[in-house]
């Protein structure tokens, strides 16, 4: 079965977004041409993931590029870093993009649904006697593969967690509403965000992440821009989690007394001040004692 991304989309004017003009400025055209070279590679790789954790892998992709190994980890971490760049995800050794991420996504809808097609078909035309053999390749889509194979252990891992009831809307609705953002609830969306979960990251943290992004760079025009999903919740969110200030305990309001304002201390029942009953309300009244209460008293010892 094919898992890779045989095309993966490119406007005709990427060369005039910021983050090119931030690599061209580094790095120049030639910069801007290893970059899309990257791209062609992590489509080519299974799933649109390019393992550069093995050294053996990483030192040719840099003969590939014409770097040493060195500059292609210095061109990595330049591309990685949402400051200085932000056009690839870049996290113990793997490589991705959120174009190639999206693509890839996309196509394998279009395989699964190509394949059950013809799986169903497949079925009545064995019902029917008449069972005809899976050509290989797909006519429709050309690369897709329609032999009737089962979903490798990947695919399936990545169906469970697409099952996962973590509430992932909630943190995308909160980063549109304090970013003033209108991002969709896309596959590509919710793969960050559940990645995070998976991590071990729960709802508050990553409004606690929003909030704090928000304040530091929602007035920014150079910084704005990353407010978007694929980096708050990217690779670098522990490091936002653990750089924004801690929640203030909530300080717990002082009760006072309602006819003259003076505080009441805990476990205290009248008001020492005004004789303020604080269990039943109005004021406090000792009860009459019953007659010869205190001689009885007094003659018992």
């Amino acid at each position: 079965m094919k898992d890779d991304l045989p095309y993966f989309s490119h406007d005709n004017d990427s060369r005039n977004h910021a983050k090119m003009k931030a690599l061209r400025s580094r790095y120049g055209w030639a910069g801007y041409g290893h970059f899309w070279a990257l791209n062609e590679m992590i489509s080519g790789s299974a799933h649109a993931t390019l393992d550069l954790s093995r050294k053996v892998i990483k030192s040719a992709t840099a003969c590939e590029l014409g770097m040493t190994p060195d500059a292609l980890d210095d061109f990595l971490a330049f591309l990685a870093d949402d400051c200085e760049c932000g056009l690839i995800n870049y996290e113990e050794g793997i490589l991705t993009t959120d174009r190639t991420t999206e693509d890839y996504e996309k196509v394998v809808k279009m395989r699964d649904g190509w394949r059950e097609k013809k799986t169903k078909k497949t079925v009545d035309d064995d019902f029917q006697g008449e069972k005809e053999p899976f050509h290989g390749e797909n006519e429709d889509f050309p690369g897709g593969n329609t032999n009737r194979e089962e979903y490798s252990k990947e695919e399936k891992s990545i169906v469970e967690k697409s099952k996962c009831t973590f509430p992932w809307k909630d943190a995308l609705d909160y980063l549109n509403q304090k970013s003033s953002r209108s991002f969709k609830p896309t596959d590509s969306n919710k793969r960050h965000i559940i990645a995070r979960f998976n991590d071990g990251f729960t709802i508050e943290d990553m409004r606690r992440v929003i909030d704090f992004k928000c304040s530091d760079w929602l007035d920014d025009p150079m910084m704005s821009q990353y407010l978007q999903p694929s980096t708050i919740f990217g690779s670098k969110f522990d490091g936002y989690l653990n750089a924004s200030p801690k929640p203030k305990p909530e300080t717990p309001k002082k009760e006072t007394c309602p006819d003259c304002d003076s505080i009441k201390m805990p476990g205290q029942n009248v008001c020492t001040v005004c004789r303020h009953d604080f269990v039943n309300g109005g004021k406090f009244v000792h009860a009459e004692l019953p007659a010869g209460f205190l001689a009885a008293k007094i003659k018992d010892k």
